[in-house]
């Protein structure tokens, strides 16, 4: 499943991948609600702790919600 707006055919890796990002500013990035975002993880079985996500898992999420992975 991939998400994309009109603007842009695909999702680009956030531009802010040098710094931890919450779970609602990827969702928020990805035009997804953060509902959608604990579904899509859950759905991929992707496991994360609690609190900020860092660079590694946020290229992780980036991948797997654009299907690259």
């Amino acid at each position: 499943m991939s998400f994309c707006n009109s603007a842009d055919n695909s999702r680009q890796q956030p531009t802010t991948a040098d710094k931890a990002m919450t779970r609602d500013e990827i969702a928020r990035d990805l035009g997804i609600s953060r509902t959608t975002l604990w579904r899509l993880l859950k759905q991929h079985d992707i496991k994360l702790a609690r609190g900020l996500l860092y660079p590694k898992d946020i290229s992780r999420i980036y991948s797997i919600i654009n299907g690259t992975d």
